[in-house]
């Protein structure tokens, strides 16, 4: 490994919480990307380990109204706790009119997209304001249809983000460091090694809503 890559864990990061220093920098490196300070209104497609840490990450950087979208009451009250003023259903048939609502008929100045399913990209383009930034944080796995009509017309700015720079590590242990973290409730469960596939990867794909974010250790 490079000398250069290593971080130095400060003392006041909890190893646990520390764990989440790679999937928060996703975020951290999207925002740079999408360079906005103190938007008025950000929204949040998608609410699972990505989306929430992304919360922390608008919370950090100064947004003026954190809005997420997603499903599940556990991360729902997470993403309350974590700086979101306003939970919406992704199903919610008004969801583009109440996020009009909230935005003073603008529509968010920044979207994150962060559960790389066709629909949450088709909600993240739709909310967005004239001229309003998409970032993509989720990972496809199909190729998606959009109204580029839309996107032209409204003269929106969609941005891929392919997950972090050096930097973007630096500041998510800042981030982290300074707190904020519900790890109880963050880290649903801890595994040993031996049993990522069967208490690991088998759970986080069968049970969803109990399910954020579970940690391995290689020695348990």
């Amino acid at each position: 490994m490079p000398g250069y890559q290593p971080h130095a864990r400060p003392p006041e990061l909890a190893i646990e919480v520390a764990a989440l220093v790679e999937p928060l920098a996703v975020s951290v490196h999207g925002w740079r990307l999408a360079g906005m300070e103190q938007p008025d209104s950000v929204v949040i497609v998608g609410i699972g380990n990505i989306g929430l840490l992304a919360i922390l990450v608008a919370r950090a950087r100064g947004a003026r109204q954190i809005i997420a979208i997603g499903k599940y009451a556990a991360r729902q009250a997470l993403a309350s706790a974590y700086g979101a003023s306003v939970i919406l259903e992704p199903d919610d048939p008004q969801l583009q009119a109440r996020i009009l609502e909230l935005t003073n008929g603008l529509g968010a100045a920044l979207v994150l997209e962060a559960a790389g399913t066709p629909s949450s990209l088709e909600t993240a383009v739709a909310v967005a304001r004239k001229g309003g930034k998409i970032v993509i944080l989720g990972v496809f796995h199909e190729e998606v249809a959009l109204n580029v009509r839309m996107v032209q017309l409204m003269e929106k700015h969609l941005l891929g983000s392919l997950i972090y720079q050096r930097q973007d590590f630096a500041d998510a242990i800042q981030i982290l460091a300074g707190g904020g973290i519900e790890k109880e409730r963050h880290i649903t469960a801890e595994i040993p090694l031996h049993a990522i596939v069967s208490h690991g990867f088998v759970p986080l794909s069968e049970q969803r809503a109990a399910h954020i974010k579970i940690q391995v250790y290689p020695h348990a």
